[in-house]
């Protein structure tokens, strides 16, 4: 069974929130054997593009330690911006690569 953390505050707006939360998510699954956990973000009704980028960056550390992340009840809204974020970080990465 998937190990679920869910997320109580309603506005995500710094990075500080974004480490807190995968604080908390290493925390926990430290101890565990699971390889999977989630993230609730049922209650969450606003993301600034500062924290989304952060979460990014966090959510990538742990899966390169070997943990499968998802993200589950999150708002439609929320989840479209998440991708926008996304998409534009992987747009940024490859152009940095092509830069020497």
């Amino acid at each position: 069974m998937e190990t679920v953390i869910k997320i109580e505050k309603k506005y995500l707006i710094f990075r500080e929130d974004a480490r807190k939360i995968a604080q908390r998510a290493r925390k926990k699954y430290a101890g565990e054997k699971a390889r999977s956990f989630a993230l609730d973000f049922s209650q969450v009704e606003f993301m600034s593009r500062s924290f989304v980028d952060e979460l990014l960056n966090e959510l990538q550390a742990i899966e390169n330690s070997g943990r499968k992340v998802t993200l589950i009840n999150t708002n439609p809204q929320l989840q479209n911006f998440m991708e926008g974020v996304n998409k534009k970080k992987q747009v940024i990465k490859k152009e940095m690569a092509g830069v020497t």
